[in-house]
């Protein structure tokens, strides 16, 4: 009888320890505003559209993942602590039976996914909880989601999952294609996806002139549409910078945000090039972005090695390094050059011309601009966009940077010599914070056969190198490349250029000059008769580079070929 009164007394204790913590947990629930209460099943189950899979199993469940009730979802927290004093003599009792010699059934349980609902036994579950107890011996009917349960998850993540399950119901996506999994982070986004599928059904429908079946406009809108994206995002490394959003989210930003691009320049806006320019603004820094041109060849190359794959693909990767040229048209006559530039370099890439005109004088022809600009385009059998934009030029060039591959502008007015004016030079600013690479065209344009490269081991230096590669087995033109070095011997740098350009078979006349590196660069180019100087852009940062100057301001100064300067 003293043992009996003991083991109660023991009970009874552990019962109000068990009180206190769920007071507490309340308190703490109220103060971080996360419900830490059970979750009802039969609210789940509706809003999961479950399904009676499985007959009931005997076996043991995890006690942690046993996170709702069917009935009694408000007399306990969601940790199965006693929420009611009421309780005590149910609960004790329970807990004498437990821990005596007389044992207690198995509970039933309901589970969906990863996560299990009490039917009977909530009290056992209670007291095994309190008393430490990893698992439960449980009878477990299996009911079946097409959106999975888990354990952690609150209400506000099965309101999402049953958001999900009502946009599966209806583009039964999960069937169409098993490997997808469209997560949102957010209410309300798979009505917008839903939206996205029923526009691309409509334009299905005009381009192929017949009806489209639902199931197909879902199937080609997956393949067509999202999984490219997701794989442009991918690519730039978009997922990683974002570690709290799904695919399917960043899918989402991009949809807008390259609609709102588009708005801003005045053309369509390439997925990849929208997806670069998204995870740039808005991704963390301590993942910078891999420099454009290294990155989009590296994935031009993939494309090519898997060429031979007997595996179908819908990917869409890029083909070209520049595959939207944007160039700025001025409409005075010696601004044409840079157009005719544009136009041979989107030929050369099979890719758009990208005309912009920044309206400074209002008395300007624009009709008579956009007219000669088509021409162009048409001459070269390229697909001319002319967009036409008011305000101040360099805002606007930069903005058409970010919805390109290329910005391609006339060398009218380089940086000047003095500090003054290399502080004021709007050329200069451009070539600091484009995003893109700039290629400056003098007065005159001529077909690239020749590119010279000012080599000097820099990340940017490598950036024209693998440019001027990438020229060279796609443009069939010449490289040479050039160190500026007072050694007699070859540099190291130049080691590094030669042994890239052998790795991928291309033949170069190397050369090392003693001289300053713009006076070499120049004598060099007008001695090779080169149409182009690939090199990279400003070495030095703050103060010094604008005292200072660089050899890329005097470059451009006496450059009578265009210069492409990579970022």
């Amino acid at each position: 009888m003293l043992e009996s009164r003991q083991t109660t007394l023991a009970s009874v204790n552990e019962f109000r320890r068990a009180r206190r913590k769920a007071a507490w947990q309340r308190i703490a629930s109220t103060l971080s505003g996360r419900s830490e209460d059970l979750l009802e099943f039969d609210q789940v189950r509706t809003l999961l559209r479950a399904r009676q899979g499985l007959p009931p199993q005997l076996r043991d469940i995890p006690l942690d993942a046993i996170v709702g009730s069917v009935g009694r979802y408000t007399d306990f927290t969601r940790t199965f602590l006693p929420l009611s004093d009421s309780d005590q003599s149910r609960w004790v009792g329970v807990s004498n039976a437990m821990t005596g010699l007389t044992g207690l059934p198995p509970i039933t349980v309901y589970q969906i996914g990863e996560a299990y609902f009490v039917l009977d036994g909530n009290h056992r579950v209670s007291v095994a909880r309190q008393l430490g107890t990893e698992t439960i011996e449980a009878y477990v009917t299996t009911l079946v989601s097409a959106v999975p349960l888990e354990s952690g998850d609150n209400v506000d993540d099965i309101i999402l999952k049953a958001e999900y399950a009502d946009f599966l119901e209806i583009t039964h996506i999960d069937i169409l294609r098993p490997d997808s999994e469209l997560l949102v982070t957010a209410p309300g986004k798979f009505s917008v996806l839903h939206e996205h599928i029923e526009v691309h059904r409509h334009y299905m429908g005009l381009e192929l002139q017949r009806e489209i079946p639902y199931e197909e406009a879902v199937s080609h809108w997956y393949d067509m549409v999202y999984q490219p994206v997701v794989d442009a995002i991918s690519a730039l490394d978009g997922l990683a910078q974002f570690p709290e959003r799904t695919a399917t989210d960043l899918y989402l930003w991009l949809a807008e945000h390259r609609a709102d691009l588009a708005e801003m320049v005045g053309w369509e806006v390439d997925p990849e090039v929208a997806a670069g320019d998204l995870v740039a603004h808005l991704g963390s820094d301590k993942t910078p972005l891999d420099p454009f041109i290294s990155s989009r060849v590296s994935r031009i190359a993939e494309t090519s090695d898997d060429k031979d794959s007997d595996e179908p693909t819908s990917i869409e990767q890029p083909s070209t390094l520049f595959n939207d040229v944007m160039v700025a048209v001025t409409g005075e006559q010696d601004g044409w050059a840079a157009v005719h530039q544009a136009v041979w370099i989107a030929q050369a890439e099979e890719g758009r011309l990208l005309g912009l005109h920044v309206l400074v004088d209002p008395d300007t022809d624009q009709a008579s601009l956009k007219e000669q600009f088509n021409q162009i385009a048409a001459e070269y059998g390229v697909e001319g966009t002319f967009s036409v934009r008011e305000g101040k030029i360099l805002p606007w060039i930069l903005n058409a940077a970010r919805a390109s591959d290329l910005i391609v502008v006339r060398l009218s007015h380089p940086p000047g010599t003095r500090t003054l004016s290399r502080m004021s030079s709007g050329f200069r600013a451009l070539i600091k914070r484009s995003p893109r690479p700039i290629l400056a065209v003098p007065t005159q344009c001529h077909p690239v056969n020749h590119v010279l490269v000012a080599y000097d081991g820099g990340v940017k230096a490598k950036e024209a190198l693998i440019a001027a590669t990438y020229m060279s087995l796609r443009w069939d033109v010449e490289l040479a490349v050039l160190a500026a070095d007072s050694t007699e011997r070859m540099p190291a740098p130049l080691l590094e250029a030669e042994d890239h350009l052998a790795r991928h078979g291309v033949v170069a006349k190397m050369i090392v000059d003693p001289r300053p590196p713009a006076e070499a660069i120049t004598a060099w180019a007008n001695k090779l008769e080169t149409q182009m100087v690939a090199m990279g852009g400003y070495g030095r940062t703050g103060l010094a580079e604008m005292i200072l100057g660089g050899y890329v301001d005097e470059v451009l100064q006496h450059a009578q070929w265009s210069v492409l300067i990579c970022q």
